[in-house]
């Protein structure tokens, strides 16, 4: 008898797990249903007949023809509009598509098509509870259109960037497709995977789409816009003022803490911001010869340009090196091979083998010594690129070593990119007059 009701609840467990995963299959298949009809391809290429430079997937917003996708899909065409075009692919049809607005900062672009949907996808008016069902569609590695199940987590900031944290397999190919609540409602649209996770990726918060909607359909309306309306050149204003504006946030992040200090080590430095993630570890020789602390600090996103370049970003790293075993002059031969071997140096070497000519200017490098308001004597090196198309915008790198004449040193670097150069200079007269020796 006990066997018998043994065997009766297995047969009862196995039941309600088969019924709770045809629920789950049952679910899916109904969103996809839902939202399968205005999810399309959208490709870069030369032409309508010839093969994709790139593509990812876009999903309709308005009737009169609009799309929502996102920024890197279509870059190649905003960064060269006299090599590349955008198409969408509709079974066996091709469909020229305009590019009507970009966001950069959300990575967020509206395209057009000479096309009347019936309906279009709706847009969610509230995000989902923590933990609840969502779903991604778009066109996994140029297969078919697919959806894939996973769970909301809310929404990560990390600066002015935000993003809709998801447990939730996505592929490439499927940037730029809807992310959708169990109502077939958008969330969000589908932008990045973390590398080297298990299934953690991100959606722009629907919040965003709505914006971008707001400014660049209701202008396309109201100027009766066609597929020839927009000049390229518009792109290169709007992109270079959305820069400024993620620049513009970081270093008002940075004043509003600028009497915060951190210690590290024999050393206070400048307090990196709540907005970055920092690293520290202990690199002390095994010997005993000296002791050293390695602190770096990164913001994890950034804006999209074109290829390898991104903007709007910045990194911060501190080492410090005490000896009581090693002469003043060695502990500086010691540190001053950390201040050689900075990423510094590889970014000029190698930046400028990978970046076109027609993104960055060469950098163009200074060095100088000083004293800061401390009175800690410091050796900056820094080299600068500007961008071609943004004017008055800049990329660098700096490193700076401490030239006190005892037995301990700091070496720091960082590297800013998207930066003009008066908040350049505010970055770097705040932390290097941040040093200070305990």
């Amino acid at each position: 008898m006990k066997f018998i009701l043994k065997a009766a609840i297995v047969c009862l467990t196995l039941s309600n797990s088969a019924l709770a995963q045809n629920k789950r299959n049952s679910l899916a298949q109904s969103v996809f249903k839902t939202v399968r009809p205005f999810v399309f391809q959208i490709k870069t290429a030369l032409g309508p007949e010839s093969p994709k430079a790139s593509y990812g997937s876009g999903f309709v917003v308005h009737e009169d023809g609009y799309l929502v996708t996102n920024y890197h899909v279509v870059s190649q065409s905003v960064q060269e509009p006299n090599k590349y075009k955008m198409f969408l692919i509709d079974g066996e049809e091709t469909l020229e598509a305009k590019i009507l607005g970009v966001d950069i900062i959300h990575d967020l672009a509206v395209v057009k098509v000479d096309k009347k949907f019936k309906k279009v996808l709706k847009l969610a008016r509230r995000m989902p509870e923590q933990g609840a069902k969502i779903f991604s569609v778009g066109l996994p590695k140029d297969l078919n259109i697919a959806i894939t199940e996973g769970n909301y987590n809310g929404v990560v900031q990390s600066g002015i960037y935000r993003r809709v944290h998801m447990a939730s397999p996505l592929n490439s190919g499927m940037s730029g497709g809807p992310t959708v609540n169990k109502h077939g409602n958008v969330i969000g649209v589908n932008v990045a995977v973390l590398i080297s996770s298990q299934n953690i990726s991100f959606s722009v918060p629907v919040e965003f789409v709505k914006k971008i909607m707001a400014r660049t359909i209701v202008k396309s309306n109201a100027k009766g816009a066609s597929l020839n309306d927009e000049k390229p050149k518009e792109f290169d204003s709007m992109i270079a003022k959305q820069i400024k504006q993620i620049q513009f946030s970081l270093i008002s992040d940075l004043e509003r803490s600028k009497g915060v200090h951190l210690k590290l080590a024999d050393w206070t430095v400048r307090k990196p911001s709540k907005i970055l993630k920092c690293w520290s570890t202990n690199g002390d020789d095994e010997d005993g010869y000296y002791q050293s602390v390695r602190e770096i600090c990164y913001l994890q996103e950034g804006a999209f340009i074109k290829g390898k370049m991104t903007t709007g970003s910045y990194e911060v790293e501190y080492n410090t090196f005490k000896s009581s075993r090693l002469s003043p002059w060695q502990l500086l031969s010691l540190s001053a091979r950390t201040f050689n071997q900075s990423n510094i140096f590889s970014s000029v070497l190698f930046n400028d083998f990978y970046l076109k000519d027609d993104l960055l200017t060469k950098f163009s490098c200074a060095e100088k010594k000083l004293v800061n308001k401390n009175g800690v004597p410091i050796l900056v090196n820094y080299c600068l690129r500007a961008y071609v198309k943004y004017p008055s915008i800049y990329n660098i790198d700096f490193k700076l070593i401490t030239l006190t004449k005892d037995k301990r040193a700091l070496v720091m670097s960082a590297g800013l990119s998207g930066f003009t150069m008066g908040n350049i200079k505010k970055f770097m007269e705040i932390h290097i007059n941040g040093i200070k020796v305990n």
